[in-house]
């Protein structure tokens, strides 16, 4: 089970290191599968602000760039249309690994470039987590970020995720509310109960939804509950995160929410069209 050290800190005072957090945990039971970034197969890409720009002199599509990265410069060379003098953008600078790939000091055409500009795909990010990360081109940061950062920081996506083997007699720690009652005991701490307001609805769902259960003995209760004038679109930045995180591809507000609810509280959700399900049956499976 994947526990995101962030999710874990919205229901408890994470007090100790890392490492004391893992054997604290190992010693109640959960072994450790791994520890993951946030911002996995990527590292070493830092921020630099470009300083100049100048037409390669043997190459039409190709630019020039001296960046400044904070406590060094360095030479890129481009062919992105979307720079600028001025703008604050991620630099693979020599040294750094994106995936499989290693960055080196390589010359082009005869001239040296200590690096490479990326985009917002390398990141795996969407315009919702970052304006302009579906850019066709290169990511250009906010003007007030600071410079020579990990670009890991300067996107606010640092953080750790702990992924714990959860046993077959323990399913109720197969969600996040489950682990983090474990881990609260673990820290020593008191777990800060998630507050879920109260949203009074209007009309009667019996009205909009009928529900057939044939089987009782299998399904004894199901609910429901329905939602009128939504709009669909994308989720929000926090909640498409998370789901990243817990390994899990955001899609929709509504198809979101349902996972998120799924992950957090270990309950699984359905969310239904009322254009097209407005009525249905729960019964057993029949052969065709």
């Amino acid at each position: 089970m994947r526990l995101p050290k962030s999710w874990l800190q919205d229901y408890v005072d994470f007090n100790v290191t890392d490492e004391e957090f893992i054997e604290r945990m190992m010693w109640r039971g959960f072994e450790l599968e791994g520890v993951e970034k946030e911002l996995k197969d990527v590292s070493g890409v830092i921020t630099g602000k470009i300083l100049s720009m100048e037409k390669h002199p043997n190459a039409d599509k190709l630019t020039v760039c001296q960046v400044d990265l904070g406590d060094k410069r360095a030479q890129i060379l481009t062919n992105a249309k979307n720079v600028f003098v001025g703008a604050i953008v991620p630099v693979a600078y020599a040294g750094a690994r994106i995936g499989n790939h290693d960055f080196t000091v390589a010359s082009i055409r005869g001239v040296e470039s200590q690096g490479m500009f990326c985009s917002g795909q390398e990141f795996n990010l969407s315009d919702v987590e970052y304006p302009g990360a579906e850019v066709d081109g290169i990511l250009i940061l906010r003007e007030n970020t600071p410079l020579g950062i990990p670009i890991e920081k300067a996107i606010d996506r640092d953080d750790v995720i702990f992924d714990f083997s959860v046993l077959p007699n323990r399913p109720d720690c197969n969600s996040i509310i489950g682990l983090v009652r474990e881990a609260a005991a673990a820290l020593g701490q008191k777990m800060k109960t998630p507050v879920i307001p109260h949203i009074e609805g209007e009309g009667d769902v019996n009205n909009l939804v009928k529900v057939t259960v044939e089987n009782g003995d299998l399904c004894p209760r199901y609910t429901g509950r329905a939602a009128t004038d939504l709009k669909i679109g994308p989720s929000p930045a926090w909640m498409q995160r998370r789901l990243k995180e817990m390994g899990m591809r955001p899609i929709s507000n509504i198809v979101d929410i349902t996972n998120y609810v799924l992950v957090e509280y270990g309950h699984p959700t359905h969310a239904f069209d009322l254009g097209t399900s407005s009525s249905g049956t729960l019964r057993r499976a029949r052969r065709w």
